[in-house]
C-alpha cells in the first residue's frame, strides 16, 4: 500500500464493516488523474490516507474488513467495445 495522491474521499455510503477495531477505515478514493474510484484505507488515529493497491480499471464500492482481516470489496469494472462502420461498397 502507498500514501493515496490525494485526501479527497469519494462520497459514498460507508459500509458496515468498513471500520476496524484498530481504527482503520476503508473508502472509496477520488484521485486527481484517475478516471475510477480505487480502494482507499484512511487511518482514523494517526490520519494518513492510503491508497490499496487494485485494478486501475474499475470503481470499488461497498468495501468492508472480513473477519480475518482481509479487504472485500465490490468491484464495478470497464467492459467496451469500439465499433467502426464502413460503408459497403458495391
Amino acid at each position: 500500500m502507498g500514501t493515496a495522491e490525494t485526501d479527497e474521499v469519494a462520497p459514498i455510503v460507508l459500509s458496515p464493516d468498513a471500520l476496524n477495531a484498530d481504527g482503520r477505515l476503508l473508502t472509496t478514493l477520488l484521485l486527481p488523474d484517475a478516471w475510477f474510484n480505487p480502494p482507499g484505507m484512511i487511518d482514523t488515529v494517526t490520519g494518513p490516507v492510503t491508497r490499496i493497491p487494485s485494478d486501475n480499471m474499475s470503481d470499488y464500492e461497498s468495501i468492508g474488513w472480513t473477519q480475518a482481516g482481509q479487504v472485500m470489496a465490490l468491484k464495478i469494472g470497464l467492459r467496451a467495445t469500439i465499433w467502426k462502420f464502413q460503408p459497403i461498397r458495391h
